[in-house]
């Protein structure tokens, strides 16, 4: 609630849920006359303000595994970190992001599009470390109110290098992942994905998940979740 002035008025910094609401503003003039006015909106939270900036730079050793026989990990060697976002519209996010270090350097641009429509995030990358590589991924995600959908795609070349991910890794070379969820009433949900992947080194991989939950009071909540897993080897679980 908020005072107006006189006239033609904007309302800013509006606190609405993510995901696609019908937002209702209602104006009381001094005789308590009231006006409503309704509007369709789709609150994207990975959107900034334009102007506004969200930038991050980070210098240190990258911890590349937390294998059991090395209590405190293993890590490379020194790399730096640098990231930043800018908001240039009320529905375009703009963003790049850098690594570099001793042997590599990998880099590239992204953007967050949001509107009545859902989100959709996009970001390319290219490397280096001895040989070129390169990276992209896509996704778009749509919320409402009692349902939710979207769609994941990662695509990686089989030599793309970042500062946690070496040359000599093994890593995810293709990923399509489509998944939905509905509430069923206001304390039970359902969800279900489903997996594509291939990886350079140990081959293909389908999956199937499906979860729900159940809320059984303000604290307590129950989650079942069922997977079923088929690997290029035959192997199903």
């Amino acid at each position: 609630q908020t005072t107006l002035p006189t006239g033609p008025f904007e309302l800013h910094n509006l606190t609405i849920p993510s995901g696609a609401r019908t937002v209702e503003v209602v104006v009381t003039d001094a005789f308590g006359r009231e006006t409503r006015t309704s509007t369709a909106a789709y609150m994207v939270p990975a959107l900034l303000k334009p102007g506004v900036h969200d930038y991050s730079i980070t210098l240190g050793l990258p911890r590349l595994s937390t294998d059991p026989r090395h209590p405190w990990g293993q890590y490379g060697k020194p790399a730096f970190l640098g990231a930043d976002r800018y908001g240039l519209t009320d529905h375009l996010t703009l963003g790049g992001r850098i690594e570099v270090g001793p042997t590599f350097v990998s880099l590239g641009p992204g953007l967050t599009f949001g509107s009545t429509g859902g989100q959709f995030d996009l970001e390319t990358a290219l490397s280096w470390e001895g040989k070129p590589g390169g990276a992209v991924s896509a996704s778009y995600n749509y919320s409402a109110f009692r349902y939710s959908f979207g769609m994941l795609a990662r695509l990686m070349t089989p030599r793309y290098v970042t500062a946690v991910q070496p040359a000599s890794m093994d890593r995810t070379t293709v990923e399509i992942q489509p998944y939905a969820s509905y509430q069923l009433t206001p304390w039970w949900t359902v969800g279900l994905s489903a997996t594509h992947s291939e990886t350079r080194d140990t081959g293909r991989m389908n999956a199937v998940h499906v979860g729900t939950g159940v809320a059984l009071t303000q604290n307590l909540g129950l989650l079942l979740d069922a997977d079923y897993v088929r690997r290029s080897t035959g192997q199903e679980t």
